[in-house]
């Protein structure tokens, strides 16, 4: 294990099957797996779809699962980072890292799929599925809840990985609704810097190099709300209105 990835694997064979099913994987259906590990969760994906391809990015556990998985000829093994991948698929499904999680989130916003379940950090999917005025609302949040339609399914306790986290872990359903650019996600970022800021202040701040006219900008939102407060949609709006002032 890569500890500097946060890998702990996942074991239990009752768990692989509940992951399996949530996933629903129709035999014609290209699956992507970030993580293939020791090739537990991916023994049971090959033998639902004809079509699997999976990513490990470490050398030793690519040559193990090289070797445990050798009978599948569905499967395409690679050795690399699973964020790298920019091929179609219709079905994710992952045990991830825990370290790469926030880079996963952005990645699959640029990727078309039709669903995904992942296996996370329990107190990850509670930032995800945050609501305002929460204290796990974040960027990650916003940026989530916007572009996805998410669902806890399920709750995996540690002693059923190697090694035993110190932490819970949820299984995660991920259904794509809506894309939004990097520049989206970017600005998404710097507002939510201001956590606990009003949006008056918040703004003034951030338009200070933009030349453009706070007083203006303030007319379209309430000046006094603070950005914990702010709604996905209400944040999403307000990114749209600076990117049409500076054109």
């Amino acid at each position: 294990m890569r500890k500097n990835l946060g890998q702990h694997f996942l074991n239990d064979n009752y768990i692989l099957t509940k992951i399996l099913n949530y996933a629903d994987i129709q035999e014609n259906e290209i699956v992507y797996e970030i993580g293939t590990g020791h090739g537990q969760l991916t023994s049971k994906l090959c033998e639902k779809s004809s079509n699997v391809i999976s990513y490990e990015i470490d050398p030793d556990l690519y040559s193990i699962s090289l070797k445990n998985l050798s009978e599948f000829n569905n499967l395409e093994l690679v050795n690399s980072d699973g964020l790298t991948f920019r091929k179609e698929f219709d079905v994710l499904v992952s045990n991830l890292p825990y370290e790469i999680s926030n880079a996963f989130i952005e990645w699959l916003i640029t990727r078309k799929f039709n669903r995904a379940i992942i296996t996370v950090q329990k107190e990850f999917a509670q930032k995800l599925i945050s609501s305002p005025n929460n204290k796990n609302y974040r960027a990650v949040s916003v940026i989530s809840q916007l572009c996805f339609q998410l669902k806890i399914l399920d709750e995996i306790p540690p002693e059923k990985f190697s090694p035993k986290p110190k932490v819970n872990s949820v299984i995660l359903q991920i259904i794509p609704k809506n894309t939004i650019s990097k520049q989206d996600i970017q600005m998404i970022k710097i507002i939510l810097s201001f956590k606990g800021k009003t949006l008056s202040s918040t703004l003034r701040h951030i338009v200070k190099k933009m030349e453009i006219d706070h007083n203006e900008l303030m007319k379209h939102f309430q000046p006094n709300k603070r950005v914990n407060e702010l709604r996905p949609d209400e944040i999403y709006e307000i990114v749209r209105m600076l990117k049409s002032l500076m054109l």
